[in-house]
């Protein structure tokens, strides 16, 4: 067993000057191999769940996740506890709140009498809790369903109930101030304003007069003093199936069905219910969705009533209480009981004109889909998860559907619209929702921890518009709810309800078309709270339930001491147990931004055991970090994760690792077969080279690449980036690493084309398989007649005459078969690009592969093979004649390949011009080398020994370094590399080529965690040509038996 000494070698060292708790100290970090340390448990703190607001607080500060951004001075969410909280304490634990605030009428005090109702405006809500409902707010219509005998506002949540015992059985409600419906054991029930079934109302008007009769006992007799009061009102009743008077409201603005309601739940559908929706209140029966657990969706039609016969009728009654009281009675009673005689009294007069408009009729629609091409029928849609409605009025609104994918449908005369078509890259998507846009709708869906939004318009008479193409804005779980606020001037946002917390957006979320990550188009989480303190700290756990407005947010928060810590130790790693070396990271403390961070000018690094040493807050730490790869290959682009840092000890901040990928093989060819060579694929999906993931505590995004000037790298960890461009090499394949994602971002996974400025074709493509092939409409493609002089290598060989000069004959036909001719046609040089395929400038076309390079510019650089180029051989050019044929001579002065181009055709297959039997090299490639990334080098022997390792994975790691750098397109055999390796701790070389060596195993399986820099290859190490650092990963081998818990890491310069 090799032993270790440990010496801690501090590669990185900066100094920060940090104010906390009003002390200044310096920031040291220390990036150093160290042994793996179990981590410091974090103190269990105080969790509570409190109501809390949204409040602007001017910071100057970096969005969290955002690591290109720089400080900014603005107004940022923050979190604010709701004044007055304790009167929500019963709805803390909501699984869903529904806010309204609207203009409501006030009636308590109406029935029975005539009255004035006073309009306001009522803030309100109801909640799930548990399984029962708890509502607050205006309630003169009954709407918070706990059946009020004389409604008035409501300003503490109050159980709903029926018959008087709460509601149970709840899962979903929905309210919009004049009207809650619920789904109650999967049955639809409603109540407050509405034109329900099974009531009927009535209907009219009323108007009366008070005469007060004085008497006077000089006279012996009254005197007439005329009208005192009167009043002209609209009368509204509400009766059931019995004809028992349900409510009665008379009173100014109660005019026909604007009365309508009632003050208990009225089931509307009595079974299969999921969830709901209904639109903003209009003074009658809502707009009214559901979705039902079969997966259709249903939408009310109503139809109101036939209006009866009207009715006239008057009735007289009196004051006669001595003194006058204001209450009326019959004459009857004033004479009987009272004895008016010879006494002062009033009497009133109201003339009634009414007529009962019978209940009316209700059906539910099922939604349609896109009707048929051949056909024209449309089929209802089936398999929807989810679905979401605009607040507009049915003629005005939509209804959007997230089934097979996601569709919106208008929905108007008692029928659903059918034109449109699905959502652009919906497919897959699981939640669809609709909110304001500045006064436009908006729709997001979510797909894949992916949201992608889009804005609609609104047409003439309000008529709304949905999208047809979406943009993916931002990676993030499944949101509980999404809304817009524009209570705050300064801070007009659009917020993402999380189960982990709360993001924030600008209005970028529903303008931007198709365009990617920069400083602007951020999405950021809100972890600011008003109440945090240099010494008292917060921090969101989660939130307890989906809500729809910033008044009310009930978030779980912990709280603590915040500490100052000095030379912590912290360690980088994935979920899966992937040590992240090389990893970049900023951090500070979330809920007060500008209390702690790391220097804004310097980035902190992980050394190779992912662990590095700082002075850091304890308590809540956001971490921005870059870099760092994952065993597959995979690299992080950008993640944000927040941890408990420790008061003592060494602290863990673990990424959420990437999705396995695959090697995808496109290859492009015609009809005939033939390969369409450097045709670009534009990949659309951004799915195929970027992988999302979710964590309780953050978000990351990695990449199948590295990034660099041809492979985008991300502003933010919730931002996107446009997808990458490859070319296919000679032989119309490319190679590239992919993800294997279940759904899409885009419409299609890419588009290939190929265009040299004259001929252009294109085709857009869904991968099927890992390895497809893709035809291409006709193109007319040059043709030469070469015979291949060395078969034993992969490219045609032409052997040049002892002056460098080869001819070539070639032949151009067009679509029919018919000679083309005039066609003007250059031997041109063939880089490795252009030969092999690969990774692509997305500005770049066909033409700029290898630049303005040809056998003539090339000719002249051949000195090495001591070939002089001959006065007569002109540039390789030739025009084809009437027969659409040529000959183009080539003049070479070294061995290089070349391939026959021209505008307007396909070139033709590369080949290789020998000068003096030299071949031509080959190149090293991504699309050559990524099929053979794996190599048994039973040779070479690594000692088994432990200089990392990961707890929970059970995962040995050990490290090596190799001594020498390694030049870029050069390479280096396994079993080389195995005796050269040098601990990187230690100094001392541990590997050995023997066999003796007791306790060694043998390296098994080896990749490159690079594959930009370097490949693995046959048994050889390749550099490619790029700089940087070259890693690799082995496992090891004890006989027969491959060890899958003992890898062992190799880093190599290549200069």
């Amino acid at each position: 067993m090799v032993g270790y000494r440990y010496s801690m070698k501090k590669i990185l060292s900066l100094s920060i000057a940090l104010s906390l708790f009003g002390l200044a100290f310096p920031l040291a970090a220390s990036a150093s191999p160290a042994a793996r340390v179990k981590p410091a448990a974090v103190a269990k703190l105080a969790e509570s769940t409190k109501m809390y607001t949204i409040v602007a607080k001017e910071i100057e500060s970096t969005p969290p996740g955002c690591y290109q951004c720089k400080p900014q001075k603005k107004d940022v969410p923050s979190f604010s506890p709701v004044t007055g909280s304790a009167k929500y304490d019963g709805i803390l634990t909501a699984t869903k709140i529904d806010n309204f605030s609207q203009t409501t009428t006030d009636t308590s005090g109406c029935t029975g009498g005539p009255c004035n109702p006073v309009s306001e405006t009522v803030d309100g809500a109801c909640a799930i809790v548990l399984t029962g409902l708890s509502c607050f707010g205006a309630n003169q219509f009954g709407q918070l369903g706990n059946e009020p005998a004389n409604p008035a506002t409501v300003t503490t949540p109050t159980p709903a109930t029926n018959g008087g015992v709460a509601l149970t059985g709840i899962t979903d409600v929905a309210a919009n101030g004049e009207t809650t419906c619920i789904v109650q054991s999967a049955a639809l029930k409603c109540v407050g304003k509405g034109n329900w079934p099974g009531l009927h109302f009535r209907t009219g008007s009323t108007n009366y007069y008070i005469n007060t009769q004085t008497w006077s006992a000089a006279t012996n007799s009254y005197a007439n003093s005329g009208n005192s009061a009167n009043d002209n009102s609209y009368l509204s009743e509400t009766l059931d199936e019995t004809n028992t008077v349900l409510s009665s409201v008379i009173g100014t603005g109660y005019q026909g069905a604007n009365g309508l309601f009632s003050k208990t739940w009225r089931t509307l559908i009595t079974t299969g219910v999921k969830s709901i929706q209904i639109g903003a209140a209009n003074g009658s029966t809502p707009a009214i969705c559901a979705l039902m657990v079969a997966g259709t969706v249903q939408c009310a039609n109503v139809t109101n009533g036939a209006a009866g016969t009207n009715i006239s009728s008057n009735v007289q009654r009196y004051d006669c209480s001595n003194p006058v009281d204001g209450e009326y009675e019959s004459e009857v009673y004033c004479q009987s009981i009272q004895g008016w005689v010879n006494r002062t009294f009033k009497s009133r007069s109201e003339n009634r004109n009414s007529s009962e408009t019978t209940a009316a009729t209700w059906a539910w629609v099922n939604a349609k889909g896109t009707p048929d091409a051949t056909t024209g029928v449309a089929t209802d849609i089936a398999g929807a998860t989810d679905m979401s409605m605009s607040a507009a009025n049915w003629g005005a609104g939509q209804v959007c559907i997230a089934a097979s994918a996601v569709t919106c449908r208008s929905f108007s005369g008692a029928k659903f619209g059918v034109t449109g078509a699905s959502i652009e890259g919906s497919e897959g998507a699981t939640r669809v929702y609709m909110t304001n846009n500045w006064g436009n709708p908006g729709l997001c869906i979510h797909n894949q921890g992916t949201l992608s939004c889009g804005a609609g318009s609104n047409g003439p008479n309000g008529v709304a518009t949905m999208p047809t193409a979406l943009t993916a804005v931002g990676v993030m779980a499944e949101p509980l709810s999404i809304f817009m606020d524009q209570s705050i001037s300064s801070m007009q946002k659009i917020y993402f309800v999380l189960p982990s917390g709360l993001l924030s957006a600008d209005q970028w979320i529903f303008s931007c078309k198709q365009c990617y990550s920069n400083e602007s188009n951020v999405v950021a989480p809100v972890s600011a709270f008003a109440d945090s303190t240099a010494t008292a700290y917060n921090y969101t756990t989660g939130i307890a339930g989906a809500t729809d407005s910033v008044k009310l947010i009930p978030l779980k928060v912990s709280a603590g001491v915040r500490t100052a810590r000095s030379g912590a130790l912290l360690t980088f790693k994935t979920s899966t147990g992937d040590l992240l070396a090389g990893a970049t990271f900023k951090w500070a403390t979330p809920d007060y931004p500008v209390l702690a961070s790391s220097a804004k000018a310097t980035n902190l690094v992980t050394d190779i055991a992912g662990t590095v040493r700082t002075s850091i807050a304890g308590g809540p730490v956001t971490f921005t970090v870059t870099g760092g790869t994952s065993a597959s290959g995979a690299t992080l682009q950008a993640s944000t994760v927040t941890t408990l840092i420790p008061d003592s000890g060494n602290a863990e901040i673990t990424v959420a690792a990437p999705s396995a990928f695959i090697t995808r093989v496109v290859k492009v060819v015609m009809a005939n077969g033939n390969p369409v060579p450097n045709a670009t694929i534009q990949l659309k999906n951004n799915y195929l080279s970027y992988d999302y993931q979710n964590s309780a505590n953050g978000t990351s995004s990695w990449a199948t690449e590295a990034a660099g000037a041809d492979f985008g790298l991300a502003t933010c960890s919730q931002c996107f980036v446009a997808p990458p461009v490859y070319i296919t090499g000679d032989d119309g394949t490319v190679s590239f690493k992919s993800f294997s994602p279940k759904s899409r971002s885009s419409k299609y996974d890419a588009l290939i084309e190929y265009d040299d400025g004259d001929l252009n074709k294109s085709i857009e493509v869904n991968f099927k398989t890992a390895s497809d092939s893709v035809e291409m409409p006709f193109m007319p493609g040059l043709d030469v007649t070469i015979v291949d002089s060395d078969k034993t290598t992969p490219t045609v060989d032409l052997t040049a005459n002892a002056s460098g000069t080869v001819t070539i004959p070639l032949e151009l036909k067009d679509e029919s078969g018919a000679a083309y001719s005039g066609f003007t046609a250059t031997a041109t040089e063939v880089c490795d690009a252009a030969d092999t395929g690969g990774l692509f400038s997305a500005t770049a076309t066909v033409t700029d592969v290898c630049g303005t390079s040809s056998a003539a510019k090339t000719a002249s650089a051949g000195a090495r093979s001591g070939v002089r180029a001959l006065a007569a051989c002109t540039a390789g050019k030739a025009t084809t004649d009437a027969k659409g044929k040529g000959v183009v001579k080539v003049c070479a002065t070294s061995s290089k390949k070349y391939r026959i181009a021209g505008v307007g055709a396909l070139p033709s297959r590369t080949f290789c011009v020998r000068v003096k039997g030299v071949k031509c090299s080959e190149p090293v490639s991504a699309a050559s080398l990524v099929i053979q990334n794996t190599v048994l080098a039973k040779n070479a022997v690594f000692p088994k020994g432990t200089f990392a390792r990961n707890n929970n994975a059970k995962v040995w790691y050990q490290m090596y370094k190799f001594p020498k750098a390694l030049s870029r397109k050069s390479s280096i055999s396994l079993t080389k590399l195995a005796s050269m390796a040098e601990d990187t701790e230690r100094g001392d070389i541990l590997v050995q080529q023997n066999t003796g060596c007791t306790g060694c195993g043998t390296l098994g399986v080896t990749t490159s965690l690079t594959p930009t820099i370097c490949k693995v290859q046959s048994s050889y190490v390749t550099a490619l040509n790029k700089k940087g650092i070259c890693q690799l990963q082995t496992s090891v081998q004890y006989g027969k038996k491959v060890d899958k818990n003992d890898r062992r890491k190799v880093f190599i310069q290549v200069s």
